[in-house]
């Protein structure tokens, strides 16, 4: 019998791979309670709007650059507590979601 956190985990990589097969713009990876984005969404270039929110990821690690075509990032309802300044550099983000999050920090110098 699964674990419900690999049950979770599991979830989150059907999706992911799901708008990769059908080539998405958005992907939902909502209340699934991820404790980090699973790197497999890095290989997601062309998305437009990731929602991982009401989850427990604690990090945006600096693979989000591979994001590039990124407009909506939804981390609300998480526990990150540091946002990398890299984030700033996806040039198509338009809209950071970020309700509810134990932000405390922007910082220049992340390396996760």
């Amino acid at each position: 019998m699964r674990s419900p956190e690999s049950s979770r985990r599991e979830e989150a990589l059907n999706r992911i791979s799901y708008a990769k097969d059908h080539h998405l713009n958005w992907l939902y990876l909502y209340n699934l309670q991820l404790t980090s984005i699973p790197e497999e969404i890095y290989e997601l270039t062309w998305i437009r709007m990731l929602g991982s929110d009401f989850n427990n990821i604690k990090h945006i690690p600096n693979d989000i650059l591979n994001l590039k075509n990124l407009r909506t990032l939804d981390i609300s309802f998480n526990g990150i507590e540091i946002i990398p300044k890299t984030i700033f550099s996806l040039y198509s983000l338009t809209t950071l979601k970020m309700s509810y999050s134990s932000i405390t920090e922007i910082s220049d110098d992340i390396d996760i």
